[in-house]
């Protein structure tokens, strides 16, 4: 009954379906963004599905620790502590990251303390 209204595209072998009012992304966005802890994004989906987003990801075992995500990829955790005066944010990359990720996470720590209506201190 849906059919008319999905796209359907084969990437990788695979079949994705997608709805035809906002067909897919063709190219990733470089913004990063702070995703909590058991997040749909990586939790959502099979081991399989998850893979693309997990290319940088070196530990397995830490894959439900909040998430720093780059262009759709995950690039590090991170974890926040809330003080009086403000949230203190510690960042774990996987690598060093450059200086466009840098300011990509950076923009995302920011959009994180105007969320709490917070300063960030970053540590």
């Amino acid at each position: 009954m849906v059919a008319s209204h999905l796209i359907h595209e084969r990437i990788d072998g695979r079949t994705y379906l997608f709805s035809t009012s906002d067909p897919p992304v063709i190219e990733p966005s470089d913004a990063a963004f702070l995703l909590p802890n058991y997040d749909e994004f990586l939790i959502g989906f099979s081991v399989l599905d998850r893979s693309r987003a997990l290319s940088r990801y070196p530990n397995e075992s830490r894959l439900f620790d909040s998430t720093i995500v780059i262009g759709g990829q995950v690039a590090g955790s991170w974890r926040c502590l809330f003080k009086k005066e403000a949230v203190v944010i510690e960042l774990a990359p996987f690598a060093p990251l450059a200086a466009a990720e840098a300011e990509a996470v950076a923009a995302a720590v920011r959009r994180y303390g105007a969320f709490f209506g917070m300063p960030v201190v970053l540590s």
